[in-house]
């Protein structure tokens, strides 16, 4: 890297995203856990180049600007008070660049699927040179949805083209723009103030940047592969992308030791834990914040919710969903049920059918199931509610709320009450 230079990023994040016919706004849509704002930022917090990140929003998302700003000491929001188009966006975000920086990372906060490692390698070109722009590229077989990059007989980056411009023959060019760019700021601020409004869109194009700066240097850095470009414009782009992040996913754990019998067939979301020898069968489910422990069987079929946590050596079998719930080690929990805001101790069995009634139309309440006891098959548990050490509960038993099994107690019938017979 050039001395005496530093980079600063910025994501436009301000689109209305038409497209994805969604209520919500498209960069807050959920991507195997994590919005696609948060997909991009969490990536660029790990690219240590960064002197800070710029996140420019438009006016109905100000609300997330505290908790942005208060997410990382690097992270700084920037408004587009007008959707009036990337260049505006990007012009939007300079007053909030640091004045030492001296070149502009710029990435769209739809383009969730880059490898931290192309970044890298597109910052490194970028700063060893002494171009006015780099940009990063890929090569498809099917490029419509795509700008194209349009170059001359030699070769040479002539302009960005974004599709609704092209011609008939310029539609059959495969390589693609990502609407990655790195840019000398000093350049940057003059070119963005000579591109001239698209009256087909109302728009100013930040690809016009580059026609501009043609005579100062264009450089071109290719992606390793075509999924990293992905811009997630539609539902089923979002569909394509949760694909893609989530085979990354899996594959990961592979690498760690975990055992993931049907790696196609199995769906794990972002921010989760596993510890190795842990076997996942097919169908399984693995929503964000979840962890699991070692040497631990889940699935097939099953379903762990957001806030669920199995120490070492938990069984959790065919169509059984948790929610919010920890479990200790040893516990087996094998067949059909549901168990929601509950905390269940080393060495329970839970007996098929068997689920916790949590919610009883205003609040959720917890249930306590204490070390060794055991869940007979069908018991219904209505919180709050608690299950002492060693306690049992009959198959088909209904615990009523604030009825509490005392420690090594039977408990049957419906309501369930408590017998003298002793467990064993």
């Amino acid at each position: 890297m050039k001395k005496n230079r530093c980079i600063s990023a910025v994501v436009l994040a301000a689109g209305k995203g038409v497209r994805m016919k969604s209520k919500k706004p498209k960069v807050l849509i959920p991507l195997c856990g994590r919005t696609l704002l948060d997909t991009v930022i969490d990536n660029l917090l790990k690219v240590n180049d960064f002197k800070e990140i710029v996140i420019v929003l438009n006016k109905e998302l100000l609300f997330l600007k505290r908790k942005l700003e208060a997410r990382n000491q690097r992270i700084k929001v920037a408004i587009q008070l007008k959707p009036l188009g990337t260049a505006d966006a990007l012009k939007s975000a300079l007053s909030k660049v640091a004045k030492a920086a001296s070149d502009i990372f710029v990435i769209n906060a739809d383009v969730a699927l880059f490898k931290v490692a192309t970044i890298k390698r597109l910052i490194d070109s970028h700063m060893h040179s002494l171009r006015a722009a780099t940009l990063l590229s890929a090569v498809s077989e099917s490029p419509a949805g795509y700008g194209r990059v349009i170059r001359n007989k030699t070769g040479q980056v002539e302009r960005i083209t974004e599709e609704i411009d092209l011609c008939e023959e310029e539609k059959q060019i495969g390589e693609i723009n990502s609407g990655i760019y790195c840019f000398k700021k000093g350049v940057l601020g003059r070119a963005l103030g000579q591109i001239r409004r698209r009256k087909n869109k109302n728009e100013y194009y930040l690809t016009d940047a580059i026609g501009i700066l043609l005579t100062q240097g264009v450089g071109v850095v290719s992606a390793q592969t075509l999924e990293e470009i992905l811009g997630i414009n539609s539902a089923a782009d979002l569909a394509k992308a949760a694909r893609i992040m989530s085979s990354r996913i899996v594959s990961g754990f592979l690498a760690e030791g975990v055992k993931i019998m049907d790696p196609a067939n199995t769906y794990i979301e972002a921010n989760v834990k596993i510890g190795t020898e842990t076997v996942i069968y097919p169908f399984t489910y693995i929503e964000t914040q979840v962890v699991i422990g070692k040497d631990c069987s889940i699935g097939p079929f099953a379903r762990l919710r957001k806030d669920v946590h199995l120490d070492d050596n938990v069984t959790v079998g065919n169509f059984v969903e948790l929610s919010r719930t920890r479990v200790g080690s040893g516990t087996i929990i094998k067949h059909f049920g549901y168990l929601g805001d509950c905390s269940i101790g080393k060495k329970v069995n839970v007996g098929a059918g068997s689920v916790t009634a949590n919610f009883d139309g205003l609040t959720k309440h917890k249930t306590h199931i204490e070390d060794g006891a055991f869940i007979g098959c069908d018991t219904v548990l209505i919180a709050p509610v608690k299950v002492g050490k060693t306690a049992v509960t009959g198959a088909g038993s209904v615990l009523v709320k604030k009825r509490n099994v005392p420690k090594g107690k039977v408990a049957v019938g419906v309501p369930a009450r408590i017998i003298n017979k002793k467990r064993g």
